[in-house]
């Protein structure tokens, strides 16, 4: 009954991409932005991954509060992009991104997906129930993200 499917991720997918680049392309006041404005950080793969999960965890834990989440995590998430495309060149950004984010970028939409379909469910029911069912029926989906992190987090600390 709450079993998410490819069918349901793949419209979330394709919706927050359309959503990402819209927002990339209409931040314009990155134009003045040199690479000098900005030091790279270097962050172990460890930190990447203890951070990512954080998140992954915020988002599950507290799915209550997953729209704001969203608005935040979206507009933070497309601004560091489009930032990265002024500063370094579309191509240097690219290469920055496309290691790690091939893998965390829809990890990413697919674990967004649970937070809203907890709160879809729970709101719609109002019980607690809800919840662990929920998890119950999606649990492998939850190991399955919270895998896909920690090797997405391996693959950045490696090539950061």
């Amino acid at each position: 009954m709450y079993k998410l499917s490819w069918k349901v991720y793949l419209k979330y997918f394709f919706l927050m991409s359309v959503i990402f680049y819209l927002l990339i392309i209409n931040f314009k006041g990155l134009i003045g932005l040199k690479e000098a404005d900005f030091d790279e950080v270097t962050v172990s793969g460890i930190e990447i991954i203890f951070h990512n999960l954080m998140l992954y965890i915020k988002w599950q834990v507290f799915f209550l509060l997953s729209p704001i989440f969203f608005v935040f995590e979206t507009l933070v998430l497309s601004w560091s992009i489009k930032t990265g495309i002024v500063t370094f060149g579309l191509d240097q950004a690219i290469d920055k991104l496309w290691r790690h984010g091939i893998i965390e970028i829809p990890n990413m939409f697919l674990y967004q997906l649970l937070s809203f379909r907890l709160l879809y469910y729970w709101w719609k029911n109002k019980s607690f129930a809800t919840i662990k069912e929920y998890i119950k029926e999606n649990k492998k989906i939850y190991l399955l993200s919270g895998l896909l992190i920690i090797g997405s987090g391996i693959i950045e600390g490696i090539t950061w």
